[in-house]
């Protein structure tokens, strides 16, 4: 796990943490292509849950599926997040919503890092935050989660990443 987190700091530098203005923490503006003129898009996040599975070794992800009757995302397989809250941050925003689907506690999160974020096709600027959790975590499913997987990820290359090492 330790080969991954390195890995992953060293693709990703972090950039300074910088908080914007408050009227500019929940939406951002931005140009979409062959769409004018630029759109203001709610920011949300999604937090990459990853953990070591004890009797194999591997990477794995715990992914949440929404129940069918769900207004919004029936049906679909994915991480837990949502829409960030007037003051806060995309890593506090993944937290809370990991914390009311699924019952993962913050204290039991390490956080990895931020990742580039990415237009949904809700148009919503989701950021994912990668973080590792405890291998014997057991979710608590909410409401709003019908069930959850748990996905190894060695077509990842994953577990090959302890030749990364830094020295």
């Amino acid at each position: 796990m330790e080969a991954l987190i390195d890995a992953f700091l060293t693709a990703c530098p972090q950039p300074p943490q910088q908080q914007p203005p408050p009227e500019q923490h929940v939406f951002t503006t931005t140009t979409i292509p062959n769409i004018t003129p630029p759109v203001t898009l709610r920011k949300a996040a999604v937090l990459l849950p990853l953990f070591e599975h004890p009797e194999d070794g591997q990477i794995h992800c715990l992914l949440t599926v929404r129940p069918s009757h769900m207004r919004s995302h029936a049906g679909e397989v994915c991480f837990p997040g949502g829409k960030v809250e007037e003051g806060e941050t995309v890593v506090q925003t993944a937290m809370r919503e990991a914390w009311e689907e699924i019952g993962l506690a913050p204290e039991a999160v390490r956080v990895v890092g931020e990742m580039t974020p990415t237009l949904s096709l809700h148009l919503l600027e989701v950021t994912p935050v990668l973080a590792v959790i405890p291998a014997d975590f057991a979710p608590r499913l909410q409401p709003e989660v019908r069930s959850f997987l748990l996905v190894g990820c060695p077509a990842l290359g994953w577990r090959r990443l302890s030749q990364h090492r830094k020295a």
